[in-house]
């Protein structure tokens, strides 16, 4: 009698590794640096994770150190000509500095807010990063943060950046340069 395995995911937001003899979810995980929690995130097909098979295909999820996205308005955004980035450094698993940069928008109060803020979300996860206005530089807005530990794989394959309110600019995470 054999046992049916099943196959990996049809997207895979990364690689796909084959299963070893002694290999268990857990050290796959360590020795891709990425988390176990990461790892079976990645693969739904594997109903019980403490139990895989050599030969078995599973999906490594890819977790970059670094992203550069170009934030671009959405049709029908308030600010055609409005652009942005979005810079994500990873440092180890010890932190993740963020920075978002816009130049091109409008006053907030005129979409109904006093601030602009990027939002970055996956899954029902949300991550927000307060933006200041560039003094001197009008329609120039920025924002910073430092995450503890690294942003999760689900982030560059499902998630957004988004710049609120509107939006008025935003790029999936999956664009990451």
């Amino acid at each position: 009698m054999s046992i049916p395995i099943p196959p990996p995911s049809a997207v895979c937001p990364g690689e796909i590794y084959t299963v070893l003899a002694g290999d268990t979810l857990f050290l796959i995980a360590r020795r891709f640096n990425i988390t176990l929690d990461e790892l079976i995130a990645a693969n739904p097909q594997i109903t019980d994770p403490a139990l895989i098979f050599p030969g078995q295909l599973i999906c490594i999820p890819r977790v970059p150190t670094a992203c550069l996205l170009i934030l671009r308005p959405p049709a029908g955004a308030p600010a055609p000509d409005a652009l942005g980035i979005f810079l994500l450094q990873a440092f180890g698993r010890v932190r993740t500095d963020l920075l978002v940069a816009a130049r091109g928008l409008p006053e907030p109060a005129t979409l109904g807010a006093t601030a602009y803020t990027a939002l970055l979300s996956w899954d029902r996860v949300t991550f927000d990063i307060p933006m200041r206005p560039v003094a001197g530089l009008t329609g120039v807005w920025v924002g910073a943060a430092t995450q503890p530990g690294t942003f999760p794989a689900t982030f560059f394959a499902r998630g957004s950046v988004d710049i609120f309110p509107g939006p008025v600019l935003g790029a999936p995470a999956s664009r990451c340069l």
